[in-house]
C-alpha cells in the first residue's frame, strides 16, 4: 500500500548545520519579527510614531500657553500675597504709634516714614477718625533740596493738618519750677546705643505727654535732655517740671512781661493746680489725674517731690488767633535760625516767634513760586541747624512722611530733625476761609 521513499544521506547533517545557525542567529541578532501589516497600515504607524518624537504643533502652542497662565497666576499670586503682607506690616506699625502713642519710637518713625507716600496715605485713611484724632500724618520732600534743580514745585494733594479750629483769640501760660527727684532703673541703664535711644524717647514723651493734668492745667517734664548721661550711670538725678494752663479764651490785652498781673487774668484755683506726691519709690498723683505717669513709674524709682508752687508767677505766656501769613512765618523762622543758639541764654532769640515749622506750613494753594520759596528757606533753616545742633538727620531728606501729635511734638521725633530753630513745633490753628493762626509764646 505504501511506497517506500528513500530519505537523503545528509538530511541528518543539514538538520544539525540548520540548529546551529539558529542558535548562532539568536545569540547575535536576538529575536526578528516579521511585519506583514499593508503598507497603509504600517505608513500610519509610522506618522504616529513621528508625531510622538516631534510633537503636534498645534498642541504644543497650547501646553505651552496654559503653563505660562498658570506662570503667570502664580507670580501674580505672589505678588499680591506681598503687597497683602507688605500692607498688614505698614497698617500694624501705623497703628502701633496712634494707638499705642509711639510716636516718638525711632524704628516705627523710620519703617512708616520710608514707604512710599501713596501707601502710607492710603493706611492712615483706612484708619477710623477716632482712633486718630489725636496725630497728623505729614507728607515729607523724602530727598535733599537740590539748590540748581530742586524738583518739589507743588504741593498738590496734601492734607491741612491743624491742631485745631479757633474763630477768636486764645492765650496761656508756661510755669517752670520744681522737680522730680529719680534715678533710672536697672534694666534702663547702660551705655550701649540702645539703651540711650530708648530713654531719649521715653524723656521726649514725658515732655510733650503730660505726666498728670487736671481740668484747667496739665504737668509734663521739662527740658530734661541733658539729664541722659547721669540717668544711664545710675546716678541719683532732679527732673524739672513744668505747668501749662489748657488754653483760655479771650485776647489777652496786658504786657506779657507783666507776669504778676498775667497770673492775676489767669485766675488759678488750688483745687485745680496739678500736683505729685511720693510712696514706695513711686510717684503718685496728689491732685489731678494720670495721662502718662504709669508709663513713668515704669521707668524711673522716685525718691522725692518738689511741687511747683501755686503763687509761683508764670515764665511764658503763649498766645494765637491773629491771622497769619505762611510765607511770612517761614520767614521768621529763618531769621530765628540764625539768631538761635543751643541752651537756655540763645532761647531769648524765640520768644514771640511762631512755634512752628517748615514741614507744617506746606499747603496745596499755595503757587509754584511760593513753594520755590518755602523749600529754599526750608534749604536755609536746616543748614543753619547742622552747623548748630550735632549729630541731626533732618526728617524732610530722609523720610516720606511722619506722624505728629497734634498738641504738638519737640523740634526732633524719633531720632529726626524738623526744619524749625523752635524747641516745640505745633500745627496751625484754622481760622476758617483758609485762614490760619499759630501760637506764638512770649518770654
Amino acid at each position: 500500500m505504501y511506497e517506500q521513499v528513500n530519505k537523503p544521506k545528509n538530511n541528518k547533517s543539514r538538520t544539525v548545520v540548520n540548529s546551529v545557525a539558529q542558535k548562532k542567529s539568536k545569540v547575535k541578532k536576538g529575536f526578528k519579527f516579521v511585519d506583514n501589516r499593508s503598507k497603509n497600515v504600517v505608513q500610519r504607524v509610522q506618522h504616529l510614531w513621528m508625531m510622538d518624537l516631534t510633537g503636534n504643533p498645534e498642541q504644543d502652542q497650547k501646553i505651552e500657553a496654559s503653563k505660562a497662565k498658570q506662570q503667570e497666576r502664580s507670580e501674580e499670586y505672589r505678588a499680591k500675597e506681598a503687597k497683602r503682607v507688605k500692607r498688614k506690616d505698614l497698617d500694624d506699625k501705623i497703628s502701633a504709634v496712634v494707638l499705642g502713642n509711639n510716636w516718638n519710637n525711632h524704628d516705627l518713625v523710620t519703617k512708616i516714614g520710608k514707604q512710599p507716600w501713596s501707601e502710607i496715605k492710603e493706611v492712615w485713611d483706612s484708619i477710623d477718625a477716632k482712633s486718630k484724632e489725636k496725630y497728623i500724618l505729614v507728607k515729607l520732600r523724602g530727598k535733599p533740596y537740590d539748590k540748581q534743580n530742586d524738583t518739589v514745585e507743588s504741593y498738590e494733594g496734601l492734607t491741612d493738618n491743624f491742631m485745631g479750629k479757633q474763630q477768636g483769640y486764645m492765650w496761656g501760660t508756661e510755669t517752670e519750677g520744681g522737680g522730680v527727684t529719680v534715678k533710672l532703673k536697672a534694666g534702663y541703664q547702660g551705655n550701649d546705643e540702645k539703651k540711650v535711644t530708648d530713654l531719649k524717647e521715653a524723656l521726649t514723651t514725658f515732655k510733650r505727654t503730660p505726666l498728670i493734668q487736671t481740668d484747667s492745667y496739665t504737668l509734663a517734664l521739662d527740658n530734661v535732655m541733658d539729664k541722659i548721661t547721669d540717668l544711664i550711670k545710675g546716678k541719683v538725678v532732679s527732673l524739672p517740671l513744668e505747668i501749662a494752663s489748657k488754653p483760655i479764651s479771650g485776647k489777652l490785652a496786658i504786657n506779657t512781661d507783666d507776669k504778676a498781673n498775667v497770673m492775676k487774668q489767669e485766675s488759678r484755683k488750688r483745687d485745680t493746680w496739678p500736683m505729685l506726691s511720693v510712696n514706695a519709690g513711686k510717684a503718685e498723683i496728689k491732685t489731678g489725674k494720670s495721662m502718662s505717669l504709669d508709663k513713668f513709674n515704669h521707668y524711673f524709682m522716685t525718691t522725692g517731690v518738689q511741687n511747683i508752687p501755686f503763687n509761683q508767677k508764670p515764665q511764658h505766656v503763649t498766645k494765637s488767633g491773629e491771622v497769619e501769613d505762611r510765607l511770612k512765618m517761614a520767614r521768621e523762622l529763618l531769621k530765628t535760625a540764625k539768631a538761635f543758639e543751643p541752651g537756655t541764654k540763645g532761647k531769648k532769640a524765640l520768644s514771640g516767634m511762631p512755634k512752628t515749622s517748615v514741614e507744617l506750613l506746606r499747603h496745596s494753594a499755595m503757587s509754584k513760586g511760593q513753594v520755590k520759596e518755602l523749600e529754599a528757606i526750608g534749604y536755609e533753616i536746616r543748614e543753619i541747624l547742622r552747623q548748630k545742633l550735632s549729630n541731626v538727620v533732618f526728617a524732610d531728606d530722609v523720610l516720606n512722611a511722619i506722624i505728629m501729635p497734634k498738641g504738638g511734638a519737640p523740634r526732633e521725633i524719633g531720632g529726626y530733625t524738623i526744619a524749625t530753630p523752635m524747641t516745640n513745633s505745633f500745627p496751625l490753628l484754622d481760622k476758617g476761609n483758609g485762614k490760619v493762626s499759630v501760637l506764638r509764646e512770649f518770654r
